[in-house]
């Protein structure tokens, strides 16, 4: 399953990374290393038997050492993952080394006593291979010690991992099998009404709401613009239709249904969302990034792609038909968007924002300051295509410039996550109103 939004608004976002990459590369590479050399200890134990006497007497040696080893590779650890310092590996190259060309030395010291007080009892290949075995001895010991602390910091991350995936809430919708809708046109044949009745909202349930006693009905096919200064709520009301925040108290109803009976496959299925940021998905085809559940014919797409003025830049080889017709091989929609063309600009990425919804077109459209990176023709492009291209779709459109105004039924204006005023553009000018004066300040500067 698949966690709610709201658990990745409040979750630290190094904590997120942290644990799918750091620890889950523990996990996957350096655990089962560090596992291995354990077996690389039995099996030079097994291959000489003559060694056997003496790992009892190690394995004591190894725990002393370990006890103060691991205390100080412990803090070596967080020193290496906070400052990224080689003091671990100074660390383990001297005193660490030392110990262990003791110990090792000690060792041979006993094979080569045993070998001049026994002769009779081994033979020379015998003490041949124990000596030859004692040379690799060292680093096999120092490799055993220092995965036994590397052991217990992989080992740690999995406990950290689990803890994670138990700890993190679950969305249960998420088990209905809907999965059909996500981005589907099922609904582009109805108009919808979207109601907020007494609507408060906010991000997580110990902060104060950001939104307060919002009242507003949206007729089918009406275009309001939501307007107000940085802070006053207009991106966060439109996240509560998307079901990207917590709703207080009040109700949010989409055609008389309450919003949180809907999935969030079925609020995909019903809206289209051009953000302030637009998202290019890259490496991705032409077709995926206009439509990436498959839902629109190659003509839909071309068109859409016409429109905007973006299919001349994409079909730069001119490899298909220019009466409308089907698009002949190679097929420009199956290149990668970076091949098509590269060094987009930010209207141009705006533009192909807005190619998606024309391919496939759904009854709510919503636009989150979507000409905000516009220079003024570009601006004056997507407009025109949002008046012309959607007048049967409710549009909700977060404004910061008021050029193009004239274009919607009303303007709804926000302050400090309050609905001051909501009305149409030139009632609200010709009244001592927020939105004239927003107006005002916006043209004075």
């Amino acid at each position: 399953g698949r966690a709610p939004f709201i658990f990745l608004q409040t979750t630290d976002h190094g904590s997120l990374t942290n644990r799918f990459s750091q620890d889950m590369d523990l996990i996957d590479m350096a655990l089962p290393l560090y596992a291995s050399m354990f077996s690389a200890v039995i099996i030079l134990c097994v291959l000489g038997k003559y060694l056997a006497v003496s790992v009892p007497a190690l394995v004591v040696s190894l725990v002393i050492l370990q006890k103060y080893y691991l205390r100080t590779s412990r803090q070596m650890r967080l020193l290496d993952i906070e400052a990224k310092a080689p003091l671990y590996s100074h660390f383990a190259e001297s005193w660490l080394t030392l110990v262990m060309n003791l110990t090792v030395g000690a060792i041979a010291l006993i094979i080569v006593s045993m070998a001049t007080s026994l002769r009779s009892q081994y033979t020379g290949a015998a003490i041949g291979v124990a000596l030859n075995l004692v040379l690799s001895l060292n680093d096999s010991l120092s490799n055993t010690l220092q995965c036994w602390v590397s052991l217990e910091t992989c080992i740690g991350a999995v406990s950290r991992v689990q803890q994670f995936t138990q700890s993190t809430p679950y969305d249960t919708e998420n088990d209905l099998d809907d999965s059909h809708l996500i981005g589907s046109s099922v609904y582009s044949d109805t108009k919808y009404t979207i109601k907020f009745e007494e609507l408060a909202a906010g991000y997580d349930l110990s902060s104060p709401p950001v939104l307060k006693n919002i009242c507003i009905t949206v007729a089918p096919g009406e275009k309001i613009a939501i307007c107000g200064a940085s802070g006053s709520g207009k991106t966060s009301l439109i996240m509560s239709i998307l079901r990207m925040n917590q709703i207080r108290s009040g109700t949010l109803r989409i055609n008389g249904r309450d919003l949180a009976g809907f999935t969030h496959q079925q609020i995909h299925a019903l809206m289209n969302v051009i953000p302030q940021d637009p998202l290019i998905i890259s490496p991705g085809t032409v077709r995926f990034n206009i439509d990436p559940f498959n839902l629109a014919s190659d003509k839909d797409i071309k068109s859409a792609l016409q429109k905007v003025g973006l299919w001349n830049r994409i079909n730069a080889n001119g490899s298909d038909n220019d009466d409308g017709g089907e698009i002949n091989p190679p097929n420009v929609l199956s290149t990668d968007l970076a091949t098509a063309s590269t060094n987009w600009s930010a209207g141009e990425k705006q533009l192909l924002a807005l190619a998606r919804p024309l391919a496939v077109p759904k009854p709510i459209l919503i636009l989150d300051e979507a000409t905000s990176s516009m220079d003024g023709e570009t601006e004056s492009i997507m407009q025109q295509l949002v008046n012309n291209e959607f007048g049967e779709q409710t549009i909700l459109a977060v404004l910061h410039r008021f050029k193009y105004i004239h274009l919607f039924d009303r303007v709804a204006v926000l302050k400090d996550g309050v609905l001051v005023e909501c009305d149409k553009p030139e009632t609200l000018l010709g009244q001592d109103s927020e939105f004239r004066r927003l107006y005002s300040a916006l043209e004075n500067s």
